[in-house]
């Protein structure tokens, strides 16, 4: 946690000399939703497969409670992230707020969960196929980044 410093505000001197200094330390409890490191908040959200790759403009919460809407760009990526800026904690030192910074999960959809959607999921599996078709091969071994 952070500690905060009071000066002359601890207990009263010995034989009536000044006041110590009081030293606070602050714990944050952990939110339901928001990871804070530092000035900034960490939000994970979940976005459609065709979201991450068509794009979109999601609608997200803040700490305040008020609700923003962020774009996702096109491409986007399992674990990718997207970062609103100000959007985060007051800074401490200066002025300002952090960042927040959303952390992007894909929610992939399982055939047997899309039968109520789509009949009994022979649609879907025909759309996906002919999807697979289309793009290109991954690289399917990944360099490690250092």
């Amino acid at each position: 946690g952070s500690r905060v410093f009071v000066e002359g505000k601890g207990h009263a001197g010995l034989y009536g000399g000044p006041a110590g200094d009081l030293y606070l330390l602050i714990k944050v409890r952990p939110h339901h939703l928001f990871e804070r490191r530092g000035d900034n908040l960490y939000l994970d959200i979940n976005i459609k497969l065709t979201e991450a790759v068509l794009g979109a403009e999601v609608e997200v919460p803040t700490l305040t409670g008020e609700r923003i809407k962020v774009r996702i760009p096109p491409g986007t990526k399992e674990g990718d992230t997207v970062r609103v800026e100000g959007k985060g904690m007051p800074r401490l030192r200066g002025s300002g707020f952090g960042d927040l910074i959303l952390r992007i999960h894909i929610d992939v959809p399982k055939l047997g969960l899309m039968d109520k959607f789509f009949g009994d999921g022979r649609r879907l599996k025909q759309l996906l196929e002919e999807l697979d078709k289309l793009l290109p091969e991954p690289q399917r071994i990944r360099t490690r980044q250092p």
